[in-house]
């Protein structure tokens, strides 16, 4: 996470705005494109030009769709992201470009003063230590079988290393990899909760692995 977001983050204890959405999970250094025309959330993009750019995106859980214009259950972690495009249309809807940049653990839930949900998180370290000849080795096998599934699958392997050589981060780039290659939402939302660095190479190995030879799997990467 850029420490400059690190810190503005941390100085918002009046609550963030939240972002619920059921079949998504945000990581960090994924960039989400979104379409907003609720009204709620419309509030949401008005208030993100006052200043208030950072979003919390969680995933709602199972069920929510008896209370959706409630405040039905999110997994309480989530993914912190900071608006890094907004565009309202002339028929009041709006194109968001939404960057993440950091875990967090949602630890309560303001009142309803807004149109929209608010809450507070603390930042989660997703940096641990960890030896860095083991992380660059295991980060560069991950990258080696990505790109040898893709290929299998008829994808763009010229893209992916393009994506990741963005960044130099291996820590930011594991990230990258979950959000372009893990297989569907409940796997994106158990890498946005592995906090390990190590574990979230093995984890997002082992869903790979379970992707070859699958017949379906071009249709569960994306």
């Amino acid at each position: 996470m850029n420490r400059k977001d690190h810190e503005e983050a941390a100085r918002r204890p009046e609550g963030i705005a939240l972002f619920p959405l059921p079949s998504v999970a945000l990581l960090p250094g994924q960039l989400m494109p979104l379409h907003i025309f609720e009204p709620r959330y419309r509030q949401m993009c008005k208030d993100s030009l006052e200043g208030k750019s950072f979003w919390v995106l969680g995933r709602l859980r199972p069920g929510y769709e008896a209370d959706y214009q409630g405040r039905p259950p999110v997994y309480p972690i989530a993914g912190l992201g900071r608006t890094v495009g907004l565009k309202e249309l002339d028929d009041g809807r709006w194109l968001v470009a939404l960057r993440g940049v950091a875990r967090v653990a949602i630890t309560s839930e303001l009142p309803p003063d807004k149109l929209y949900r608010q809450v507070r998180v603390d930042l989660l370290n997703s940096e641990q230590e960890v030896p860095a000849s083991e992380l660059q080795d295991r980060l560069a096998e991950l990258v080696l079988f990505s790109e040898h599934l893709l290929a299998q699958m008829g994808g763009d392997v010229t893209k992916l290393r393009n994506h990741l050589a963005q960044c130099k981060d291996p820590f930011l780039q594991i990230d990258m990899l979950a959000a372009a290659m893990a297989p569907g939402p409940a796997s994106r939302q158990t890498m946005l909760e592995t906090l390990n660095p190590l574990e979230r190479c093995d984890k997002l190995h082992e869903y790979l692995s379970r992707l070859v030879g699958d017949p379906e799997h071009d249709k569960q990467l994306n």
